[in-house]
């Protein structure tokens, strides 16, 4: 079998210590587990590090790799850390484990951290699995781009696959989080000015990130039906200085006040195919009251135009002309409904329905 080497790192525990590497060889069968030296026998190349040592509050790096472009004769990108998987032929058939990654990093945790609670000033320590950062320094001008993360996916013909994403979040918390629970935290620090999109779609990159068929925000269930949600977007911590909603020819104002500009606008309520009613309450007291005035949509047949429409309300006012344009046959429902229609041309019949549901009518001649 061939020799395998794995460099061993020790911290010497003098208060003046510092990190030392040493190589060390080894041959034989490895077996599965780490030996009495803590070195794992699953890598090519493995280094442990135990620290018990007073960094004054700066951060121990386990493993750093400085790399500076400091000269006029650079040409070309620079990559200070480069992990790559590739794979040329097809693994073992018997191989359960099918997920093949380029860069990977872990952040574990066996102990507290002195933290006594879940509050913000009683919880203590921060785990990451993965922490990116870009720094633009004063001198630092003119730079085309700064990112903490950028995730590229590409595919090129001939190739196919199930799943794409640039990125995925996925959820193994057990359960939820004292205070924050966000698939996606959007945050800052210090003095650093807020963001100008939340969520941006650009083609910065080169082409249209968004097609005919693209669903902005969306959700896919592989089974089962809607899942229940307790809001789906919730702009209530915040106020604004134009729109909480806008839409070409739609707009939700500062004050809720929805604009809906488009030539011949409609709004539509209510079901096409199960019947029932189409309410829109008003709400003026002040009281609590379920509504003031209520306008109640029902009824109908196949043919537009043959519903009812019934408001409730103490008095009813109308500041200009008022225009009735009944239909042909009137239909009443309710002992006490009223209606009318054109007899001719000089002639206005009412109707008034009674309370033995018989439906009587008088003949006005006009002058």
């Amino acid at each position: 079998m061939p020799t395998e080497t794995f460099g061993l790192i020790r911290h010497d525990m003098s208060p003046n210590g510092d990190v030392q590497g040493s190589p060390r060889a080894f041959s034989g069968t490895v077996t599965t587990a780490r030996d009495a030296n803590e070195i794992a026998s699953n890598c090519d190349v493995n280094f442990f590090a135990r620290t018990n040592r007073d960094t004054h509050n700066d951060f121990f790096n386990g493993l750093r790799y400085d790399l500076i472009a400091d000269g006029s004769n650079n040409t070309g990108a620079r990559q200070a850390v480069f992990g790559s998987f590739q794979m040329d032929q097809p693994t073992s058939t018997s191989n359960l484990n099918r997920n093949y990654v380029g860069v990977t990093g872990f952040g574990t945790a066996f102990s507290s951290d002195n933290g006594t609670g879940l509050a913000v000033t009683t919880a203590k320590g921060a785990l990451f699995g993965m922490s990116a950062a870009a720094y633009m320094g004063a001198g630092a001008t003119n730079w085309l781009n700064v990112s903490a993360i950028e995730a590229d996916v590409f595919s090129y013909a001939g190739s196919s696959y199930a799943y794409a994403s640039a990125a995925s979040l996925i959820s193994g918390l057990h359960h939820a989080a004292a205070i924050v629970d966000a698939a996606c935290w959007i945050g800052a620090q210090g003095g650093a000015v807020g963001w100008r999109y939340g969520v941006l779609f650009t083609d910065r990159s080169g082409s249209d990130p968004v097609g005919s068929s693209t669903t902005l925000f969306g959700s896919e269930w592989a089974a089962g039906g809607p899942r229940q949600v307790a809001n789906g977007v919730d702009l209530r911590g915040f106020t604004f200085s134009d729109a909480a909603f806008a839409a070409p020819n739609f707009k939700v104002d500062v004050n809720g006040n929805v604009q809906i500009t488009g030539v011949s606008s409609q709004v539509e309520l209510g079901s096409k195919t199960v019947a029932g009613n189409a309410l829109v309450d008003f709400n003026s007291s002040g009281n609590g009251n379920d509504f003031d005035v209520r306008l109640i949509a029902g009824g109908g047949t196949t043919t537009s135009g043959r519903g009812h429409l019934t408001a409730i309300a103490e008095s009813f006012y109308v500041g200009g002309h008022l225009t009735f344009q009944p239909s042909s046959n009137p239909t009443l429902v309710n002992a006490g409904d009223m209606t009318f229609e054109i007899a001719d041309n000089t002639h206005l019949r009412l109707w008034l329905k009674g309370g033995d549901g018989v439906a009587r009518s008088v003949t006005l001649a006009l002058a």
